[in-house]
């Protein structure tokens, strides 16, 4: 009951790099906007549980969306192929089974 209080871990104020993206190209930086709107903001959608880059681009995302009741969590892909800006979910149903299949792609 009585223990010592242990002291909180400042965070670091740089986020860690998970996904490398060309600003100069106009489709990679309408991809970093929307990745952004998406996430922060006064009433962000989604909420990332963990993030990586394939070596072909595609940014893989374990998420959950914020103000959903059902299908709360998702994989999401986040892409520049052919040209075009385009995303793609697929709904899970416990953030264990959206981690893990982000882990197996």
């Amino acid at each position: 009951m009585n223990r010592v209080a242990s002291k909180p871990q400042p965070r670091s104020k740089t986020p860690r790099i998970v996904a490398k993206l060309d600003l100069a190209d106009d489709l990679q930086r309408e991809l970093h906007a929307f990745f952004q709107r998406m996430h922060t903001g006064r009433w962000p959608t989604l909420r990332a549980l963990a993030v990586r880059q394939q070596k072909d681009g595609t940014i893989v995302e374990a998420a959950e969306w914020v103000r959903e009741r059902r299908d709360r969590f998702a994989v999401v892909e986040w892409s520049t192929r052919g040209g075009l800006l385009a995303w793609r979910y697929k709904p899970m149903r416990t953030a264990k089974a959206a981690l893990s299949a982000l882990s197996v792609n």
